[in-house]
Protein backbone atom coordinates (compact mmCIF):
# COMPACT_ATOMS: atom_id res chain seq x y z
CA UNK A 1 0.00 0.00 0.00
CA UNK A 2 1.25 3.48 -0.85
CA UNK A 3 0.69 4.69 2.71
CA UNK A 4 3.07 2.10 4.18
CA UNK A 5 5.82 3.25 1.81
CA UNK A 6 5.26 6.87 2.81
CA UNK A 7 5.48 5.89 6.48
CA UNK A 8 8.83 4.18 5.91
CA UNK A 9 10.07 7.33 4.10
CA UNK A 10 8.93 9.50 7.03
CA UNK A 11 6.35 11.42 4.96
CA UNK A 12 3.52 10.01 7.09
CA UNK A 13 4.54 10.36 10.72
CA UNK A 14 3.54 11.04 14.28
CA UNK A 15 0.96 9.48 16.52
CA UNK A 16 -1.87 7.59 14.87
CA UNK A 17 -5.33 8.92 15.64
CA UNK A 18 -8.41 6.78 15.11
CA UNK A 19 -11.51 8.25 13.49
CA UNK A 20 -14.84 6.47 13.04
CA UNK A 21 -15.86 6.97 9.41
CA UNK A 22 -18.91 5.93 7.42
CA UNK A 23 -18.86 3.65 4.37
CA UNK A 24 -21.89 3.93 2.10
CA UNK A 25 -23.66 0.56 1.86
CA UNK A 26 -24.83 1.44 -1.69
CA UNK A 27 -28.23 -0.12 -1.11
CA UNK A 28 -30.83 -0.20 -3.88
CA UNK A 29 -34.22 1.48 -3.38
CA UNK A 30 -35.75 -1.95 -2.81
CA UNK A 31 -33.19 -2.72 -0.10
CA UNK A 32 -33.61 0.68 1.58
CA UNK A 33 -37.35 0.11 1.88
CA UNK A 34 -36.93 -3.33 3.49
CA UNK A 35 -36.01 -3.49 7.19
CA UNK A 36 -34.40 -6.94 6.75
CA UNK A 37 -31.63 -5.35 4.66
CA UNK A 38 -30.47 -3.16 7.56
CA UNK A 39 -28.12 -4.27 10.33
CA UNK A 40 -27.87 -3.18 13.95
CA UNK A 41 -25.40 -0.31 14.10
CA UNK A 42 -26.08 0.95 10.56
CA UNK A 43 -26.25 4.73 10.29
CA UNK A 44 -29.18 6.24 8.38
CA UNK A 45 -28.87 9.81 7.13
CA UNK A 46 -32.15 11.49 6.21
CA UNK A 47 -31.84 13.89 3.28
CA UNK A 48 -34.97 15.90 4.02
CA UNK A 49 -37.20 16.80 6.94
CA UNK A 50 -39.72 14.20 8.11
CA UNK A 51 -41.95 15.99 10.59
CA UNK A 52 -43.99 12.86 11.34
CA UNK A 53 -40.79 11.26 12.69
CA UNK A 54 -39.43 14.48 14.21
CA UNK A 55 -36.38 14.12 11.96
CA UNK A 56 -34.60 17.03 10.33
CA UNK A 57 -32.64 17.04 7.09
CA UNK A 58 -29.12 15.60 7.53
CA UNK A 59 -29.94 13.91 10.87
CA UNK A 60 -27.87 10.76 11.47
CA UNK A 61 -29.67 7.97 13.32
CA UNK A 62 -28.34 4.57 14.36
CA UNK A 63 -30.26 1.33 13.79
CA UNK A 64 -30.77 -0.18 17.26
CA UNK A 65 -33.32 -2.91 16.55
CA UNK A 66 -34.96 -4.66 13.61
CA UNK A 67 -38.55 -5.57 14.43
CA UNK A 68 -41.30 -7.52 12.70
CA UNK A 69 -43.62 -5.88 10.17
CA UNK A 70 -40.80 -3.96 8.46
CA UNK A 71 -40.08 -1.70 11.44
CA UNK A 72 -36.69 -0.36 12.51
CA UNK A 73 -35.94 1.22 15.87
CA UNK A 74 -33.57 4.12 15.25
CA UNK A 75 -31.73 6.16 17.86
CA UNK A 76 -31.00 9.87 17.59
CA UNK A 77 -27.78 11.40 18.90
CA UNK A 78 -29.70 12.60 21.99
CA UNK A 79 -30.73 9.01 22.81
CA UNK A 80 -34.38 9.35 21.73
CA UNK A 81 -35.79 6.36 19.86
CA UNK A 82 -37.75 6.58 16.61
CA UNK A 83 -39.90 3.78 15.15
CA UNK A 84 -39.43 3.85 11.37
CA UNK A 85 -41.12 1.93 8.59
CA UNK A 86 -38.72 2.50 5.69
CA UNK A 87 -41.20 1.29 3.06
CA UNK A 88 -43.66 4.01 4.16
CA UNK A 89 -41.40 7.03 4.71
CA UNK A 90 -38.12 7.96 3.02
CA UNK A 91 -36.81 4.46 2.29
CA UNK A 92 -38.79 4.20 -0.92
CA UNK A 93 -38.11 7.81 -1.98
CA UNK A 94 -35.22 8.43 -4.36
CA UNK A 95 -32.56 10.26 -2.36
CA UNK A 96 -34.66 10.11 0.82
CA UNK A 97 -32.02 8.37 2.91
CA UNK A 98 -28.47 7.10 2.74
CA UNK A 99 -27.32 4.06 4.70
CA UNK A 100 -23.80 3.62 6.06
CA UNK A 101 -21.76 1.26 8.19
CA UNK A 102 -19.02 2.41 10.54
CA UNK A 103 -15.33 1.64 10.19
CA UNK A 104 -12.13 2.77 11.94
CA UNK A 105 -9.67 4.93 10.00
CA UNK A 106 -6.22 5.61 11.47
CA UNK A 107 -4.65 8.89 10.38
CA UNK A 108 -1.30 10.55 10.91
CA UNK A 109 0.35 13.79 9.87
CA UNK A 110 1.13 13.60 6.15
CA UNK A 111 -1.73 11.26 5.23
CA UNK A 112 -3.65 12.07 2.07
CA UNK A 113 -7.41 11.72 2.43
CA UNK A 114 -10.34 11.76 0.03
CA UNK A 115 -13.68 13.21 1.09
CA UNK A 116 -16.55 10.78 0.44
CA UNK A 117 -19.57 13.09 0.70
CA UNK A 118 -20.30 16.76 0.01
CA UNK A 119 -20.31 18.77 3.22
CA UNK A 120 -23.29 20.93 4.09
CA UNK A 121 -21.39 22.98 6.66
CA UNK A 122 -18.09 23.24 4.74
CA UNK A 123 -18.94 24.21 1.17
CA UNK A 124 -15.28 23.88 0.17
CA UNK A 125 -15.29 20.14 0.99
CA UNK A 126 -16.66 18.21 -1.94
CA UNK A 127 -17.08 14.48 -2.57
CA UNK A 128 -13.89 12.99 -4.12
CA UNK A 129 -11.78 16.07 -3.31
CA UNK A 130 -8.45 15.26 -1.67
CA UNK A 131 -6.68 16.88 1.27
CA UNK A 132 -3.42 16.47 3.15
CA UNK A 133 -3.42 16.01 6.93
CA UNK A 134 -1.19 18.72 8.41
CA UNK A 135 -1.69 17.94 12.09
CA UNK A 136 -4.04 16.16 14.47
CA UNK A 137 -4.74 17.34 17.99
CA UNK A 138 -7.09 16.17 20.71
CA UNK A 139 -9.81 18.59 19.61
CA UNK A 140 -9.15 19.25 15.92
CA UNK A 141 -7.52 18.17 12.69
CA UNK A 142 -5.78 20.58 10.31
CA UNK A 143 -5.87 19.81 6.59
CA UNK A 144 -4.73 21.43 3.39
CA UNK A 145 -7.40 21.37 0.69
CA UNK A 146 -6.68 20.92 -3.02
CA UNK A 147 -7.03 24.69 -3.39
CA UNK A 148 -4.11 25.19 -1.01
CA UNK A 149 -6.39 26.57 1.70
CA UNK A 150 -5.55 25.37 5.19
CA UNK A 151 -8.54 24.44 7.32
CA UNK A 152 -8.92 23.39 10.96
CA UNK A 153 -11.87 21.12 11.66
CA UNK A 154 -13.24 20.19 15.09
CA UNK A 155 -12.74 16.52 15.97
CA UNK A 156 -16.51 16.35 16.55
CA UNK A 157 -17.49 17.71 13.12
CA UNK A 158 -19.70 15.37 11.05
CA UNK A 159 -17.57 16.01 7.96
CA UNK A 160 -14.86 13.79 9.48
CA UNK A 161 -17.26 10.85 9.24
CA UNK A 162 -17.01 11.08 5.44
CA UNK A 163 -13.37 10.56 4.56
CA UNK A 164 -11.06 7.75 3.54
CA UNK A 165 -7.44 7.24 2.57
CA UNK A 166 -6.63 8.54 -0.87
CA UNK A 167 -5.57 5.24 -2.38
CA UNK A 168 -4.58 6.42 -5.84
CA UNK A 169 -1.02 7.22 -6.85
CA UNK A 170 -2.13 10.54 -8.38
CA UNK A 171 -3.12 11.74 -4.89
CA UNK A 172 0.50 11.76 -3.89
CA UNK A 173 1.55 13.85 -6.89
CA UNK A 174 -0.67 16.70 -5.68
CA UNK A 175 -0.89 18.67 -2.44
Amino acid sequence: MIREGLKSEGKVKGKEHTFIVLDNKDMTHAQMSNARDYRKGDIVIFNRDYKSLNIERHDMLRVREIKDFNVLVLEKSNGKKVMWQPHMIAGNTKGGVEVYEERKLNLQEGDKIRWTRNSVEHLDIINSMTSKVLSIGSKSIAVELESGEKKTISSYDKVLRHMDYCKFKKCYNTL
